[in-house]
């Protein structure tokens, strides 16, 4: 039983661990689309256009 829970534990922790760097990457790229999308609706303001 012991093993087993030690087991289960490395494998939670190992989720976790992944989990925290996707969270990491989600954030990542959540930043650079927000940037971008204010990047083309500037550029897009100063060609007279808009989104």
């Amino acid at each position: 039983m012991k093993m087993m829970n030690l087991k289960l534990y490395l494998k939670n922790k190992c989720i976790m661990e992944e989990n925290m760097m996707l969270r990491k990457k989600a954030l990542l790229l959540s930043q650079e689309n927000k940037a971008l999308l204010s990047y083309l609706q500037a550029s897009n303001k100063s060609n007279g256009k808009f989104l």
